[in-house]
């Protein structure tokens, strides 16, 4: 599935009414409501956080570069790991991708008290830290695959 070809709630469900498994999804809060039932697990695209923050470091925030940079080695991995087995992409995700994506909630968590509440900067750390609970699926369920899989379900401009 592309995109929903709206952002109704009854489409969307219709759309993925016997879909079980993983999918990844963008900001939608609507996407919620099917992890409710445990039969699909939501991953949340990188991409999605990435973009958010890529205009501000191009602006010279050092904080946004740091997030860029510290994304961009999430990207890496997959790279290197891509056309391996789910068993091989999982182990190497464990063993190298997950430290450094709890070391970046961290760093999110410690950078968001210092900034103003309604800072360009705020918006782009509290956007993913708020993903966060979605995210159960191996490094967490965020996906450094930019909208690829079968069922990815986000706004064609992602």
């Amino acid at each position: 599935m592309d995109a929903p070809r709206r952002r109704r709630w009854s489409q969307t469900a219709k759309d993925l009414r016997d879909f079980h498994g993983v999918l990844q999804v963008d900001g939608y809060a609507g996407f919620e409501r099917l992890a409710a039932g445990n039969r699909v697990v939501l991953a949340t695209c990188w991409s999605h956080a990435r973009r958010r923050f890529y205009d501000l470091a191009e602006n010279g925030s050092p904080i946004a570069a740091e997030a860029l940079r510290r994304i961009a080695r999430l990207y890496v991995i997959e790279e290197r790991i891509r056309g391996r087995t789910a068993e091989e992409r999982r182990q190497v995700r464990q063993a190298e991708a997950a430290a450094q994506v709890a070391d970046l909630k961290l760093w999110l968590e410690r950078e968001l008290p210092g900034l103003p509440g309604r800072s360009k900067l705020a918006d782009p750390i509290r956007y993913a830290l708020g993903r966060w609970k979605a995210k159960r699926c191996g490094w967490p369920a965020w996906t450094a695959k930019p909208c690829a899989m079968r069922w990815c379900a986000t706004t064609p401009k992602a």
